[in-house]
Protein backbone atom coordinates (compact mmCIF):
# COMPACT_ATOMS: atom_id res chain seq x y z
CA UNK A 1 0.00 0.00 0.00
CA UNK A 2 1.31 3.27 -0.84
CA UNK A 3 0.46 6.96 0.07
CA UNK A 4 1.48 9.97 -1.87
CA UNK A 5 0.46 13.07 -0.17
CA UNK A 6 -2.06 11.53 1.57
CA UNK A 7 -4.47 11.60 -1.59
CA UNK A 8 -3.23 8.43 -3.63
CA UNK A 9 -3.53 5.16 -1.83
CA UNK A 10 -2.61 1.98 -4.25
CA UNK A 11 -3.23 -1.55 -3.32
CA UNK A 12 -1.00 -4.35 -5.17
CA UNK A 13 -3.14 -7.43 -5.79
CA UNK A 14 -2.12 -10.76 -5.84
CA UNK A 15 -2.10 -11.98 -9.56
CA UNK A 16 -4.55 -14.92 -8.41
CA UNK A 17 -7.13 -11.75 -7.73
CA UNK A 18 -5.82 -10.25 -10.77
CA UNK A 19 -6.79 -13.14 -13.14
CA UNK A 20 -10.38 -12.69 -12.39
CA UNK A 21 -11.55 -9.40 -12.74
CA UNK A 22 -11.43 -7.16 -16.31
CA UNK A 23 -8.87 -4.06 -15.65
CA UNK A 24 -9.83 -0.88 -17.75
CA UNK A 25 -8.52 -0.20 -21.28
CA UNK A 26 -6.32 2.04 -22.74
CA UNK A 27 -5.52 2.46 -26.07
CA UNK A 28 -7.12 -0.79 -26.94
CA UNK A 29 -4.56 -2.28 -24.53
CA UNK A 30 -5.67 -3.19 -20.61
CA UNK A 31 -4.49 -0.97 -17.65
CA UNK A 32 -2.48 -2.51 -14.89
CA UNK A 33 -4.07 -0.08 -12.56
CA UNK A 34 -7.89 1.18 -12.09
CA UNK A 35 -8.47 3.51 -9.32
CA UNK A 36 -11.88 4.72 -8.08
CA UNK A 37 -14.30 7.62 -9.65
CA UNK A 38 -16.08 8.68 -6.63
CA UNK A 39 -14.14 10.87 -3.90
CA UNK A 40 -15.39 9.19 -1.29
CA UNK A 41 -15.45 10.32 2.34
CA UNK A 42 -12.71 12.55 0.91
CA UNK A 43 -13.12 15.28 -2.11
CA UNK A 44 -8.99 14.97 -2.78
CA UNK A 45 -8.26 10.85 -2.24
CA UNK A 46 -8.11 8.01 -4.79
CA UNK A 47 -8.22 4.65 -4.16
CA UNK A 48 -6.21 2.35 -6.55
CA UNK A 49 -5.77 -1.68 -7.29
CA UNK A 50 -2.61 -2.33 -9.51
CA UNK A 51 -1.79 -5.73 -10.59
CA UNK A 52 1.55 -7.09 -12.26
CA UNK A 53 -0.29 -8.46 -15.33
CA UNK A 54 -2.77 -8.03 -17.22
CA UNK A 55 -6.13 -9.90 -16.81
CA UNK A 56 -7.22 -9.84 -20.37
CA UNK A 57 -7.40 -12.61 -22.49
CA UNK A 58 -5.92 -12.51 -25.76
CA UNK A 59 -8.74 -11.69 -28.02
CA UNK A 60 -10.37 -8.91 -25.70
CA UNK A 61 -13.01 -10.76 -24.14
CA UNK A 62 -14.00 -10.16 -20.72
CA UNK A 63 -13.37 -12.77 -17.64
CA UNK A 64 -17.20 -13.52 -17.40
CA UNK A 65 -17.83 -13.82 -21.34
CA UNK A 66 -17.91 -17.57 -20.12
CA UNK A 67 -18.71 -18.44 -23.98
CA UNK A 68 -15.50 -16.68 -25.39
CA UNK A 69 -12.15 -18.11 -27.45
CA UNK A 70 -10.02 -17.54 -24.18
CA UNK A 71 -12.50 -19.53 -22.19
CA UNK A 72 -12.45 -22.32 -24.30
CA UNK A 73 -9.11 -22.61 -24.32
CA UNK A 74 -8.91 -22.49 -20.56
CA UNK A 75 -11.27 -24.50 -20.17
CA UNK A 76 -9.06 -27.38 -22.96
CA UNK A 77 -6.21 -26.71 -20.80
CA UNK A 78 -7.76 -27.23 -17.97
CA UNK A 79 -8.69 -30.34 -19.43
CA UNK A 80 -5.12 -31.84 -21.10
CA UNK A 81 -3.79 -31.07 -17.10
CA UNK A 82 -6.22 -33.38 -15.42
CA UNK A 83 -5.70 -35.68 -17.71
CA UNK A 84 -2.32 -35.83 -17.29
CA UNK A 85 -2.32 -35.26 -13.05
CA UNK A 86 -4.57 -37.77 -13.27
CA UNK A 87 -2.11 -40.29 -15.04
CA UNK A 88 0.76 -39.36 -12.95
CA UNK A 89 -1.21 -40.07 -9.40
CA UNK A 90 -1.87 -43.62 -11.04
CA UNK A 91 1.78 -43.77 -12.03
CA UNK A 92 3.37 -42.79 -9.23
CA UNK A 93 0.78 -44.31 -7.09
CA UNK A 94 1.85 -47.75 -8.87
CA UNK A 95 5.46 -47.18 -8.63
CA UNK A 96 4.90 -46.52 -5.14
CA UNK A 97 3.24 -50.14 -5.08
CA UNK A 98 6.46 -51.86 -6.59
CA UNK A 99 9.43 -50.12 -4.30
CA UNK A 100 7.48 -51.56 -1.48
CA UNK A 101 7.64 -54.57 -2.85
CA UNK A 102 9.82 -57.58 -0.82
CA UNK A 103 12.04 -57.37 -4.31
CA UNK A 104 12.39 -53.57 -4.63
CA UNK A 105 13.01 -52.81 -0.21
CA UNK A 106 16.39 -52.24 1.02
CA UNK A 107 18.45 -50.27 -1.39
CA UNK A 108 18.57 -46.22 -0.81
CA UNK A 109 18.14 -45.90 -4.26
CA UNK A 110 14.89 -47.42 -4.13
CA UNK A 111 13.99 -45.52 -1.26
CA UNK A 112 14.81 -41.99 -2.68
CA UNK A 113 12.83 -42.72 -5.83
CA UNK A 114 9.69 -43.47 -2.93
CA UNK A 115 9.58 -40.72 -2.06
CA UNK A 116 10.05 -38.68 -4.91
CA UNK A 117 6.61 -40.52 -5.92
CA UNK A 118 4.80 -39.50 -2.72
CA UNK A 119 5.95 -36.07 -3.54
CA UNK A 120 5.15 -36.20 -7.43
CA UNK A 121 1.81 -37.87 -6.64
CA UNK A 122 1.13 -34.66 -4.35
CA UNK A 123 2.29 -32.33 -6.83
CA UNK A 124 -0.53 -34.05 -9.44
CA UNK A 125 -3.10 -33.96 -6.82
CA UNK A 126 -2.58 -30.22 -5.71
CA UNK A 127 -2.35 -29.27 -9.71
CA UNK A 128 -5.74 -30.44 -10.54
CA UNK A 129 -6.91 -28.67 -7.23
CA UNK A 130 -5.32 -25.52 -7.98
CA UNK A 131 -6.26 -25.14 -11.67
CA UNK A 132 -9.56 -26.52 -11.00
CA UNK A 133 -10.71 -23.41 -8.38
CA UNK A 134 -9.38 -21.01 -11.46
CA UNK A 135 -11.50 -22.95 -14.22
CA UNK A 136 -14.67 -22.98 -11.98
CA UNK A 137 -14.54 -19.22 -11.56
CA UNK A 138 -13.47 -18.66 -15.55
CA UNK A 139 -16.61 -20.85 -16.70
CA UNK A 140 -18.79 -19.13 -13.69
CA UNK A 141 -19.06 -22.76 -11.77
CA UNK A 142 -18.28 -20.76 -8.67
CA UNK A 143 -18.87 -17.16 -7.71
CA UNK A 144 -15.61 -15.38 -7.94
CA UNK A 145 -14.39 -13.19 -5.77
CA UNK A 146 -16.24 -14.56 -3.18
CA UNK A 147 -14.65 -15.47 0.45
CA UNK A 148 -14.99 -19.37 -0.04
CA UNK A 149 -13.63 -19.31 -3.47
CA UNK A 150 -10.44 -16.97 -2.26
CA UNK A 151 -9.59 -18.73 0.24
CA UNK A 152 -9.73 -21.90 -1.84
CA UNK A 153 -7.81 -20.26 -4.82
CA UNK A 154 -4.62 -18.98 -2.11
CA UNK A 155 -4.53 -22.33 -0.55
CA UNK A 156 -5.01 -24.76 -3.58
CA UNK A 157 -2.13 -22.15 -5.18
CA UNK A 158 0.42 -22.31 -2.15
CA UNK A 159 -0.38 -26.16 -1.85
CA UNK A 160 0.74 -26.22 -5.77
CA UNK A 161 4.22 -24.58 -5.68
CA UNK A 162 4.67 -26.53 -2.30
CA UNK A 163 4.30 -29.60 -3.98
CA UNK A 164 6.18 -28.68 -7.22
CA UNK A 165 8.97 -27.79 -4.96
CA UNK A 166 9.24 -30.56 -3.28
CA UNK A 167 9.01 -32.63 -6.94
CA UNK A 168 11.72 -30.26 -8.09
CA UNK A 169 14.32 -30.82 -5.95
CA UNK A 170 13.88 -33.95 -4.34
CA UNK A 171 14.49 -34.96 -8.30
CA UNK A 172 17.70 -32.99 -8.20
CA UNK A 173 19.00 -34.73 -4.98
CA UNK A 174 18.43 -37.93 -6.86
CA UNK A 175 20.22 -36.68 -10.10
CA UNK A 176 23.21 -35.51 -7.96
CA UNK A 177 23.43 -38.79 -6.18
CA UNK A 178 23.27 -40.82 -9.84
CA UNK A 179 26.28 -39.01 -10.41
CA UNK A 180 28.44 -39.41 -7.23
CA UNK A 181 27.31 -43.09 -7.53
CA UNK A 182 29.11 -42.99 -11.00
CA UNK A 183 31.81 -40.73 -10.61
CA UNK A 184 32.74 -41.93 -6.98
CA UNK A 185 31.24 -45.26 -6.39
CA UNK A 186 33.44 -46.46 -3.47
CA UNK A 187 33.53 -42.77 -1.78
CA UNK A 188 29.35 -42.63 -2.07
CA UNK A 189 28.72 -45.65 -0.17
CA UNK A 190 30.21 -44.02 2.95
CA UNK A 191 28.77 -40.22 1.82
CA UNK A 192 25.24 -41.52 1.72
CA UNK A 193 24.83 -43.52 4.85
CA UNK A 194 21.88 -44.58 5.53
CA UNK A 195 20.66 -41.79 8.09
CA UNK A 196 22.14 -39.42 5.49
CA UNK A 197 20.11 -40.34 2.90
CA UNK A 198 16.55 -40.51 5.21
CA UNK A 199 17.38 -36.83 6.54
CA UNK A 200 17.56 -36.13 2.23
CA UNK A 201 13.27 -36.09 2.40
CA UNK A 202 13.78 -33.25 5.40
CA UNK A 203 16.05 -31.28 3.71
CA UNK A 204 13.74 -30.67 0.56
CA UNK A 205 10.63 -30.56 2.55
CA UNK A 206 13.12 -27.49 4.91
CA UNK A 207 13.61 -25.81 1.04
CA UNK A 208 10.21 -26.24 -0.08
CA UNK A 209 9.05 -24.21 3.46
CA UNK A 210 11.67 -21.95 3.14
CA UNK A 211 11.11 -21.01 -0.67
CA UNK A 212 6.81 -20.93 -0.49
CA UNK A 213 6.29 -20.38 3.19
CA UNK A 214 7.43 -16.15 3.05
CA UNK A 215 4.99 -15.84 -0.41
CA UNK A 216 2.04 -17.91 1.37
CA UNK A 217 2.56 -15.39 4.60
CA UNK A 218 2.56 -12.76 2.39
CA UNK A 219 -1.03 -12.27 1.02
CA UNK A 220 -4.13 -12.36 2.67
CA UNK A 221 -8.19 -12.64 1.60
CA UNK A 222 -9.38 -9.63 2.61
CA UNK A 223 -12.86 -7.63 1.75
CA UNK A 224 -11.90 -5.30 -1.43
CA UNK A 225 -10.82 -2.10 -0.86
CA UNK A 226 -12.42 0.00 1.24
CA UNK A 227 -10.47 2.15 3.71
CA UNK A 228 -13.49 3.60 5.57
CA UNK A 229 -15.78 4.15 2.43
CA UNK A 230 -17.32 2.21 -0.19
CA UNK A 231 -15.05 3.36 -3.35
CA UNK A 232 -16.35 3.26 -7.15
CA UNK A 233 -13.59 0.67 -8.69
CA UNK A 234 -15.17 -0.36 -11.72
CA UNK A 235 -12.86 -3.81 -12.07
CA UNK A 236 -14.02 -4.99 -8.64
CA UNK A 237 -17.43 -4.01 -8.82
CA UNK A 238 -18.31 -7.81 -8.71
CA UNK A 239 -15.96 -8.79 -6.74
CA UNK A 240 -16.26 -8.99 -2.91
CA UNK A 241 -13.27 -10.36 -1.62
CA UNK A 242 -9.33 -9.46 -2.84
CA UNK A 243 -6.38 -11.35 -2.44
CA UNK A 244 -3.79 -8.74 -1.51
CA UNK A 245 -0.22 -7.92 -0.11
CA UNK A 246 0.81 -7.20 3.06
CA UNK A 247 2.83 -4.36 3.24
CA UNK A 248 4.77 -5.03 5.44
CA UNK A 249 5.82 -7.94 3.57
CA UNK A 250 5.49 -6.35 0.56
CA UNK A 251 8.31 -3.93 1.30
CA UNK A 252 10.89 -6.40 3.27
CA UNK A 253 10.39 -9.45 0.48
CA UNK A 254 8.25 -8.62 -2.38
CA UNK A 255 10.41 -6.02 -3.83
CA UNK A 256 13.82 -7.35 -2.99
CA UNK A 257 14.09 -11.52 -1.50
CA UNK A 258 11.42 -12.66 -3.43
CA UNK A 259 13.13 -12.18 -6.34
CA UNK A 260 16.38 -14.52 -4.88
CA UNK A 261 13.78 -17.36 -4.01
CA UNK A 262 12.14 -16.82 -7.49
CA UNK A 263 15.92 -17.77 -8.84
CA UNK A 264 16.06 -20.72 -6.75
CA UNK A 265 12.51 -22.26 -6.96
CA UNK A 266 11.89 -21.44 -11.02
CA UNK A 267 15.39 -20.70 -12.50
CA UNK A 268 18.08 -22.23 -10.93
CA UNK A 269 16.64 -26.49 -10.90
CA UNK A 270 16.58 -26.59 -14.06
CA UNK A 271 20.23 -25.90 -15.39
CA UNK A 272 21.35 -27.94 -12.57
CA UNK A 273 19.25 -31.25 -13.55
CA UNK A 274 20.84 -30.58 -17.21
CA UNK A 275 24.52 -30.58 -15.66
CA UNK A 276 24.39 -33.23 -13.41
CA UNK A 277 22.64 -35.28 -16.06
CA UNK A 278 25.18 -34.09 -18.71
CA UNK A 279 28.41 -35.45 -16.19
CA UNK A 280 27.08 -38.48 -15.75
CA UNK A 281 26.65 -39.47 -19.24
CA UNK A 282 29.68 -38.57 -19.57
CA UNK A 283 31.09 -40.49 -17.11
CA UNK A 284 29.55 -43.34 -18.75
CA UNK A 285 31.11 -43.24 -21.74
Amino acid sequence: MEMINGTHITELLVYYTCLIIDLPEENGKPKLQDCSTTNGTSSSRIICVECNIASKFWDGEAVTDVRGMGHLISFLLWLVIVITGLFGIVTNFLIIIVLKGRNCKGTKFNFLLSVLAVYDLISCFSSILATTSFIACFMGWSTCGSRLSSYFIQISQSAMFFSRTLSIYMTIFITIHCYLGIAYPLRTRKWFSWTKTRMVPLLVLFISILLNGPKAIASFVDKRVHHGAEEDIQSLSNIPYVSRWREEWLQLWYKGAFVLLDFLDFTLPLPTFLVFNFLSYRKMN
